[in-house]
């Protein structure tokens, strides 16, 4: 291995390293508790090392909302193989989310914080693109079991995209709702059956003439 390449594996290296001290930090602090000084104590280098790879924290955050994104895709990728019909598919990827959810909900807090207030301003477009595109890669496999469903003349005939942004909203209002203890505990099922019946509910909703 020459030096140029083994400089630039140690410069992924140092950048991995680097986004894993974030994570530590964010998932315990939260974005607004967190500093650069944080992170960089955290990843054992200085500030001004930190700088050298990221500009701020709000490009640091981005990166790790980017691998939630990644995940979730691998997730959704793996959950649709097999099925056979559209429904087979909605439920397949409703359950994909919520274990999404259930293993890794640090990352799933930080999903929905990309367009919201000044963090899409304050990073760079090719990683606010990134993000953009993997979010809407996760969204087609919603809307492409909903293009099957449409074809097969079960479902009403909308704009695929439309009604895969209401689904993954209807559904993220389930689970958001099982987040909070003073709200899981009006429900009289456990939480699996919640989101089961919650599932069935919002495909009912898309069924036509239901």
């Amino acid at each position: 291995m020459g030096i140029r390449e083994r400089k630039e594996r140690e410069k992924k290296a140092r950048r991995r390293a680097i986004l894993e001290a974030a994570k530590a930090v964010f998932f315990e602090r939260g974005f607004m508790g967190s500093t650069m000084d944080q992170i960089a104590k955290k990843a054992e280098i200085s500030k001004g090392t930190l700088y050298l790879y990221f500009p701020g924290k709000e490009e640091l955050y981005v990166s790790i909302l980017l691998e939630g994104l990644e995940l979730l895709h691998a997730r959704f990728k793996e959950a649709v193989k097999g099925a056979v019909t559209w429904e087979d598919q909605l439920r397949r990827i409703g359950r994909a989310y919520y274990r999404f959810y259930l293993e890794h909900r640090p990352y799933f807090k930080i999903l929905f914080l990309l367009h919201h207030g000044e963090l899409a301003s304050s990073v760079s477009q090719d990683l606010f693109l990134q993000c953009d595109r993997q979010g809407m890669a996760c969204l087609e496999y919603v809307a492409e079991a909903i293009r099957e469903g449409i074809s097969k003349g079960a479902l009403v005939d909308q704009d695929p995209m439309d009604l895969a942004l209401l689904t993954w909203g209807s559904f993220n209002g389930i689970v958001l709702l099982l987040e909070e203890e003073e709200h899981r505990k009006f429900f009289q099922s456990p939480p699996d059956q919640v989101i089961q019946a919650g599932m069935e509910l919002i495909l009912r909703g898309l069924r036509k003439g239901t």
